[in-house]
């Protein structure tokens, strides 16, 4: 498989912020878009670098999401902090909090893993009991027809 960090500049990434430029440590995970690498020098954060230069809305929209991360945000979601540049300015990639203990987002939604209020996984759950049940978008459009 081709590694990420081979293509032009990728050896070069600097935070989009301040132009400082970023070493990558040993690639710790690679999913359809990319690849998730620890950032030298900065234990706390990881870098996402995606294997093909995203299109420019996607671009735009990581310059967006960076900026408006907040604390609040970020104790919840690895949600990007800067994103990463290449020397000619391009994005290819995003920095954002290592997440050492997680669970899969289905543990977080779904009415079964809700019920298990009491599971050390999910502290401070709701009980899906506890919610207001509501109706479908669908049903409540049949409803009112």
């Amino acid at each position: 498989m081709k590694d990420v960090t081979g293509g032009p500049g990728i050896s070069r990434l600097q935070r989009g912020s301040n132009n400082s430029a970023i070493g990558l440590g040993k690639e710790l995970g690679r999913g359809g878009e990319g690849a998730v690498f620890p950032v030298t020098g900065a234990p706390d954060l990881v870098a996402k670098i995606y294997l093909k230069p995203p299109a420019p809305a996607k671009a735009e929209k990581l310059r967006s999401m960076a900026q408006n991360a907040s604390p609040a945000l970020l104790r919840v979601a690895a949600w990007p902090v800067d994103v990463l540049t290449d020397p000619a300015g391009a994005v290819r990639g995003f920095l954002m909090p290592k997440v050492s203990a997680r669970e899969d987002v289905h543990e977080l939604y779904s009415p079964k893993s809700r019920r298990r209020a009491s599971s050390p996984a999910l502290p401070g759950a709701v009980r899906d009991d506890s919610l207001p049940r509501r109706r479908s978008a669908s049903a409540s459009c049949r409803a009112s027809s």
